[in-house]
């Protein structure tokens, strides 16, 4: 098991609804010291949430 009683940053990769809940939820975990950062690609993924799979025809 890891150990996050010194942390000091922790990084979020995935900046969708998931990284930014989880960085919240962790910014009130810790200690306000602790650097929680966000960390998401600069456009936006074409798909959105649940949206994977075939496209039905209209």
């Amino acid at each position: 098991m890891v150990d996050l009683r010194n942390a000091r940053r922790i990084g979020i990769i995935g900046g969708g609804i998931v990284g930014w809940l989880a960085a919240t939820a962790l910014s009130r975990v810790f200690d306000p010291n602790v650097d929680v950062t966000v960390i998401e690609a600069p456009a936006e993924f074409p798909l959105g949430l649940g949206e994977g799979g075939l496209a039905q025809p209209d």
